[in-house]
């Protein structure tokens, strides 16, 4: 939908304040309600895994991993036990919470990563991507074939058996990985 300008949108009800956003589990976020809630603003906490830079951070609760994405700059370290607000949405796999805010942080200690046996791992699933591992920390061996500066980091490139990829480490003044 296109509107003109912000005269032509008109608000049904303002996003509740920080303290009364209805807490949802990462289980929850994309989860279909008959109340509509997917849609309004939403409390949820984890743990950070990785603050790849200040505008974006994964985190993890209990078996699920989600995309934080903020309104504003918000530095955060892997490991911080953190409570957020935001409004749910959908990544390319996985659900995140986007134009958040954060509401509380507490230093922790960051997730261990998951050992993945092969690069393909990452790649199992209907048509070759299956997001299985989307916001959670992985670990994986691999042969690296060669690398390169760009605007944001280094590109590495990696093999494993017969699959190349690349992998993208960010600029090390922008990032908190463990």
């Amino acid at each position: 939908m296109r509107v003109h300008d912000w005269r032509d949108v008109e608000s049904l009800a303002p996003a509740p304040p920080a303290s009364d956003a209805p807490a949802v589990s990462a289980e929850e976020l994309l989860a279909f309600r008959v109340s509509g809630l997917g849609e309004q603003r939403v409390r949820i906490q984890g743990t950070v895994s990785a603050a790849p830079d200040p505008d974006q951070a994964y985190l993890v609760q209990d078996t699920r991993a989600f995309t934080v994405r903020f309104g504003r700059p918000t530095p955060l370290k892997a490991g911080d036990q953190v409570t957020v607000v935001g409004f749910p949405s959908m990544e390319q796999f996985s659900a995140s919470v986007v134009d958040a805010e954060l509401i509380d942080r507490q230093p922790g200690t960051a997730p261990a990563p998951i050992d993945v046996r092969t690069i393909n791992e990452l790649f199992e699933g209907p048509g070759g991507l299956n997001g299985r591992f989307d916001g959670f920390l992985v670990r994986v061996v691999v042969t690296l074939r060669d690398s390169f500066k760009n605007e944001g980091g280094i590109t590495l490139l990696v093999q494993d058996g017969t699959r190349t990829i690349q992998a993208r480490v960010p600029d090390s003044s922008r990032h908190s990985w463990p």
